[in-house]
């Protein structure tokens, strides 16, 4: 009877004894998974905590900062209190979308392009972005490094303010193909106001190229007030390169006119300056300026052809012609 005792309980000890590894590797296994459980709910807590300081903080600065502009145009951040803070950020967005609004490209308006034989005619395209930049209060057109085919003359209109139409120079072409002139700026005098007139307004970095059946490159009536013409190419035309009349204030800077009837022809146009600029190749004259008070000409570069009276000067007053190369 004791014999049997000890052999039963040597065989539950035996069976202890291997229990033991199975048992502590258990213990350790969900000693671990405890451990981790209790280490990713503190990471939450501590998460969470983190997450509610920094909204806190972000919407209490949201409540005290709005954008502001400064006089450059610069816009930051300022802190402000009150109750015109919504209004003045809704001005601020207008003024942003009304920026971006004076910024036009030509290409925006290819689907008004018309199939033409050889290629497209983009005056359409070209006058709609203009009058669309017009009618937002001026600002800039642009044009690609492309050539824009056009039959009919583009148009800036009297009364147009702050237009500029910018091209890359030598690449953004306007190849005149019809017979009449490439851009017209019309400007009018009625009863004498200014209203009429076309101020400030540039035309850069554009080729405009045309042929001997059409008409001036660029004809200008009563623009007044800051008209620039810089890095033209003008080529090829039946008519005049620049063709002013009763323009005021127009310069006309590192220009490269050619094969054209008169480089320049001015009635009527004072305090206008021709500056660094390449005037050759004509069938008529290099120069014509007829009534032309204060007009300057200078640092440029002017070559004449085999006819006679290649600048022509009526009744100039205040007239500077110096520091130009060339030969005549």
């Amino acid at each position: 009877m004791v014999q049997q005792k000890l052999v039963r309980d040597t065989f539950c000890l035996s069976n202890t004894i291997d229990l033991i590894p199975y048992s502590i590797e258990k213990i350790i296994v969900i000693k671990e998974e405890y451990t981790l459980k209790r280490r990713n709910l503190l990471r939450g807590f501590l998460l969470s905590i983190l997450t509610f300081i920094l909204g806190w903080i972000i919407k209490k600065e949201s409540d005290n900062t709005i954008l502001h502009q400064d006089s450059f145009g610069e816009v930051t951040g300022k802190n402000t209190s009150g109750t015109n803070q919504i209004k003045l950020l809704t001005e601020q967005l207008a003024d942003i979308r009304k920026k971006n609004k004076q910024i036009i490209s030509v290409d925006e308006y290819d689907n008004l392009k018309v199939s033409i034989p050889g290629g497209y005619d983009w005056q359409p395209a070209i006058q709609q972005a203009i009058n669309d930049t017009i009618s937002n209060g001026g600002g800039f057109v642009l044009f690609s490094m492309q050539e824009y085919k056009i039959r009919k003359p583009i148009v800036i209109p009297a009364g147009t303010r702050g237009l500029k139409l910018i091209g890359v120079p030598k690449k953004s072409v306007i190849n005149n193909v019809g017979t009449g002139d490439a851009i017209r700026i019309l400007g009018q005098d009625i009863d004498g106001l200014e209203d009429n007139y076309v101020q400030y307004v540039m035309l850069s970095g554009l080729r405009i190229v045309g042929n001997l059946a059409s008409g001036h490159a660029i004809f200008a009536q009563y623009a007044t007030k800051q008209i620039r013409y810089e890095e033209l190419d003008i080529e090829t035309h039946g008519g005049d390169g620049i063709h002013l009349e009763n323009c005021w204030g127009t310069a006309i800077d590192t220009c490269n006119i050619q094969s054209v009837n008169t480089c320049v022809y001015g009635y009527k146009s004072q305090g206008g300056s021709i500056q660094r600029s390449w005037l050759t190749v004509t069938r008529s004259h290099i120069l014509s300026l007829i009534q032309c008070h204060g007009f300057t000409v200078d640092g440029g570069n002017i070559i004449g052809n085999t006819s006679e009276n290649q600048i022509i000067i009526d009744y100039c007053l205040g007239m500077t012609i110096q520091g130009n190369n060339g030969k005549l």
